[in-house]
């Protein structure tokens, strides 16, 4: 008879002690074929006990315990380049806004589930690193956004000092339009009657 919860904690002990381990692996541990430590694996996600990354290693994922997210940088080495280098990025700046994103680099974000997480703010999405809690994201968008709301300010201004102040009449606007449709029906050689 197989006691299934010795099972489970066997599986438990060897990812507690090793860190994330693939099906395969476990399989050798528990001396099992791997669809049978795969059904095991199934449950302990289903009850939480373990968890699963999204980024796979030769098609399976691998399983690891709360605490053991910090080693699942074990992944950067089998993601695609794109992804890579977003990685890196989101690494570096812990925080990145959606928008101010190319295309690929939101897609990328979107696919990097285990090590990017969507946060949204006044409407704004913004992607946070997954060893940064939430709390320090939000402290760093404030940061963020009070480094920019100051050169919006600065642009709008400088457009505003810009602007003509000096406004023409109705009559001027129109002498100022026919002349330059008169000019452009003569550079089109276009008569004019």
């Amino acid at each position: 008879m197989i006691d299934l919860n010795k099972i489970k904690e066997k599986i438990i002990s060897a990812i507690h002690s090793e860190g994330p381990l693939l099906p395969i692996q476990i399989s050798r541990k528990l001396e099992r074929d791997t669809i049978f430590a795969g059904a095991v694996l199934s449950e302990l996600v289903k009850e939480k006990a373990l968890l699963m990354t999204n980024a796979k290693i030769g098609g399976s994922p691998l399983y690891y315990l709360s605490s053991q997210e910090g080693k699942l940088s074990i992944l950067y080495t089998y993601l695609p380049s794109k992804e890579k280098e977003v990685y890196e990025m989101l690494r570096k700046n812990q925080v990145l806004k959606d928008i101010d994103c190319d295309p690929a680099t939101r897609v990328a974000l979107r696919s990097i589930k285990d090590f990017s997480f969507p946060l949204e703010i006044d409407g704004e999405i913004y992607w946070r690193w997954y060893l940064t809690t939430e709390d320090e994201a939000k402290k760093l968008i404030e940061t963020i956004n009070i480094k920019i709301k100051p050169q919006i300010i600065e642009k709008e201004q400088r457009l505003n000092e810009k602007k003509d102040p000096v406004q023409l009449s109705e009559k001027d606007a129109i002498d100022t339009f026919l002349s330059a449709v008169n000019t452009y029906f003569k550079n089109k050689g276009i008569p004019i009657f």
